[in-house]
């Protein structure tokens, strides 16, 4: 079970990371045991990060080229391929009801996770290091 939704957490997490919000929710909902669930989320943060990195590196190239610099090759491609997926992940993370994460034994009670709230820690986060 745990392999089968890695597996397919994976496929999604490259091609269309909005539907991994969809695939925590059935895992929630179906009582998968919280680390797995804790690494789906770790592995999202990354590809969240990773989505508007390419995006705000490519702002900040055409930024660039718009005051003499030339931009470098591919820099709009990949914000045109990173955007969309940035979007349709922030409105689905936006739109999730609260996620009802399982407790696993003694080491980790219950908790509710509030997709909403998760994905703007996730943004002030990356922000911070941008700036820094």
């Amino acid at each position: 079970e745990a392999k089968f939704m890695q597996a397919v957490y994976a496929g999604a997490l490259s091609a269309r990371p909005s539907d991994c919000v969809a695939l925590l929710e059935l895992a929630c909902a179906g009582g998968v045991r919280r680390p797995l669930v804790d690494e789906c989320l770790g592995r999202l943060s990354g590809r969240f990060s990773e989505l508007l990195s390419q995006t705000l590196a490519a702002l900040s190239s055409r930024r660039s080229g718009s005051l003499g610099s030339v931009a470098p090759p591919g820099a709009e491609a990949s914000m045109q391929a990173a955007l969309p997926k940035l979007c349709a992940l922030a409105a689905a993370l936006d739109q999730s009801p609260p996620l009802e994460l399982a407790a696993d034994g003694a080491a980790t009670a219950a908790a509710r996770l509030l997709p909403r709230e998760w994905m703007g820690e996730r943004l002030e986060e990356h922000l911070q290091q941008a700036v820094r």
